[in-house]
C-alpha cells in the first residue's frame, strides 16, 4: 500500500474512531437523570403497598409506627401505652421521611404539641421482611405515595410533600385514599411529608381511625454517570479529533 493509500485508511480509522466515541458520549451523557419534579395527585395505580407510616386511634388511645408489607407488622412503635393522652379536637403535627441513600423511613408525631420533635416523639426503620417486600430499599425510591384515612371523627390539614401543599382530606365515614407521584414520571427518592391530624372523636374500632402513608412501587433510579468517566471520554474524542487534523 503506498503512502497516499496508507493515509486515507489511516484518516477513515480516526474518524470512525472519533465516530464511536462521540456516540458512546451521547449515550452516556443520554442517561435520564432521576430529576425530581413537582409532586401530583394521580388515580389509584392498583398495587399493594411496601412500607408505611401509620397514626391511628389505638386500643390504649392514640398511638403511631412504621410498618413493612405486612401492615399489622408494625415495629417499632410511638407512644405505645397511651401516655401521653391525646386530646380530642386538638390539631397535632406530624412528619414522615424517607430516604433513598439509607433505606430509611421515619416518622414523628408531635404529643405534647411545642412544635418540636423530641426524642421520644420520632422513630425511623431501615431493615424490612421479605419475600413479599424488600430487605432493604437502600438505592431505591417510589413512584407513588398512598395517604389512606378512614372514620368520621379525624381530619388531615396542611399536607405538604416535598414542598407541594395539598387540600385538607376529611374521610366521610369511609376510607379516603389520596394518591400521589412525581410529574416528571422518576421514583421519588426523598420524601417529606408534613402536616396536623386533628382527631373530634375516640372511632370505633381499633384500626378506625386510621392515617396511613403507603410507599408503593420501589425502583432504582436509571444510573447517573460519574463526573471522571464523562471526563475521560471527553478526553478521548479531544485526542482522537486532535490526530485527526494533524493528518
Amino acid at each position: 500500500m503506498d503512502k497516499r493509500a496508507r493515509s486515507v485508511a489511516t484518516r477513515w480509522h480516526v474518524k470512525r474512531a472519533v465516530a464511536s466515541a462521540a456516540a458512546a458520549l451521547v449515550v452516556v451523557v443520554g442517561v435520564p437523570l432521576a430529576a425530581e419534579a413537582a409532586i401530583v395527585t394521580v388515580g389509584n395505580p392498583n398495587i399493594s403497598s411496601d412500607i408505611g407510616a401509620r397514626i391511628r386511634w389505638g386500643g390504649t388511645g392514640f398511638e403511631a409506627s412504621v410498618f413493612d408489607n405486612n401492615p399489622f407488622s408494625q415495629s417499632p412503635t410511638l407512644n405505645p401505652a397511651g401516655a401521653p393522652v391525646w386530646q380530642l379536637n386538638q390539631g397535632y403535627d406530624f412528619q414522615v421521611t424517607f430516604d433513598s441513600a439509607t433505606g430509611t423511613i421515619g416518622l414523628s408525631v408531635d404529643f405534647n404539641r411545642d412544635n418540636s420533635f423530641g426524642a421520644d416523639e420520632s422513630i425511623s426503620r431501615n431493615t424490612f421482611t421479605a419475600p413479599n417486600g424488600l430487605a432493604s430499599y437502600v438505592g431505591y425510591g417510589f413512584n407513588y405515595l398512598q395517604v389512606a384515612g378512614n372514620g368520621s371523627v379525624s381530619s388531615l390539614s396542611n399536607l405538604v410533600i416535598n414542598g407541594a401543599s395539598f387540600p385538607t382530606i376529611t374521610p366521610a365515614g369511609v376510607q379516603t385514599d389520596t394518591y400521589f407521584t412525581d410529574s416528571s414520571g422518576n421514583p421519588i427518592t426523598q420524601f417529606n411529608i408534613t402536616g396536623t391530624l386533628t382527631f373530634t372523636g375516640t372511632g370505633s374500632a381499633q384500626e378506625n381511625p386510621a392515617w396511613n402513608f403507603r410507599f408503593i412501587s420501589p425502583e432504582q433510579p436509571a444510573a447517573v454517570p460519574e463526573p471522571a468517566t464523562l471526563a475521560l471520554l471527553g478526553l478521548g474524542l479531544a485526542a482522537a479529533g486532535r490526530k485527526l487534523r494533524r493528518r
